[in-house]
């Protein structure tokens, strides 16, 4: 072999080596790019996730109306000592509801039984730990009839919700319960809680109707029996 093709050779070697380096160091580029890139994009997909989200809670809030509710309270002050029917659960007239402590004279305290005034679901106060004042809820009797009606209290008017006999579903606490609206008085306004009233299919989660509960409002197509 001649000094010029072992030349040649060594050339052409040297020349697909650079070439084969340059390659490796693009592509590592690239790939450190994508790692940088990456994290970027995944935080600004959960910002733009929070963001709907946000939006979509605010402008499908609702919440229980207080007058469905009756509140239950005594006139001296007391502590709970324990609940003698569990939250959710329908209590019968005259039920015993909680077992009371009433806060008087040390040396004379006396326990009685809470008796429930109505027929309707029975829910805690969220005081139930420490002495609850006179005239404070012990807790909440959800009123029921057999028409399943309540009232509601929204800040604006719900997305394509248009008029009564829309059908609509309410999220409780991550669980659904469908209904129709039966009734909304006056008009929307932003700057205002609206009273709508919501005519459910069953009792069936009306146990999850607590006055605390979360809740979010959404219209549905097609009527759901539950």
């Amino acid at each position: 072999m001649s000094v010029s093709n072992v030349t040649n050779k060594e050339s052409l070697e040297s020349h697909y080596a650079t070439q084969t380096m340059n390659l490796n160091a693009n592509h590592v580029a690239k790939i450190k790019k994508a790692l940088f890139t990456l994290p970027i994009l995944l935080f600004m997909a959960l910002i733009a996730a929070i963001l709907v989200a946000f939006v979509f809670q605010n402008n499908n809030q609702i919440r229980i109306s207080a007058d469905n509710y009756h509140p239950l309270v005594i006139a001296q002050p007391v502590m709970v000592k324990k609940q003698l029917l569990q939250a959710g659960q329908k209590a019968a007239k005259n039920q015993p509801l909680l077992s009371l402590e009433v806060m008087g004279d040390p040396a004379n305290l006396q326990s009685i039984d809470f008796h429930s005034p109505d027929s309707g679901y029975f829910f805690h106060s969220r005081s139930q730990s420490g002495i609850i004042k006179p005239n404070e809820p012990i807790g909440y009797l959800l009123k029921h009839s057999s028409a399943n009606e309540f009232s509601f209290l929204v800040p604006n008017k719900p997305d394509n919700m248009g008029s009564i006999g829309d059908l609509v579903k309410i999220n409780v606490d991550g669980h659904d319960i469908f209904g129709k609206v039966s009734m909304v008085i006056g008009s929307f306004s932003q700057q205002k809680w609206q009273k709508i009233f919501i005519k459910f299919n069953s009792e069936q989660y009306l146990s999850l109707l607590s006055p605390h509960a979360a809740m979010t409002l959404e219209l549905v197509k097609e009527p759901l029996n539950n």
